[in-house]
């Protein structure tokens, strides 16, 4: 998937809501995607990716539960 550089003062304002945690798809018990994606990008793994890099994933599929 995808990165795509994000600015501190967005995520803050907007909190985007576009984790595996928040998707219809993921499916939390077994921890998988039942679209089939890898779910990579909890909230948790997200942070952690933008504290590196400032950059996260997006992914084209995310349904807010």
């Amino acid at each position: 998937m995808k990165t795509d550089r994000v600015d501190w003062g967005d995520l803050q304002k907007y909190q985007p809501q576009v984790f595996c945690d928040d998707c219809i798809h993921f499916d939390a018990p077994q921890k998988h995607c039942t679209m089939g994606y890898a779910p990579l990008h909890t909230r948790s793994e997200q942070m952690a990716q933008y504290e590196l890099t400032g950059e996260m994933a997006f992914c084209r599929f995310c349904e807010i539960n």
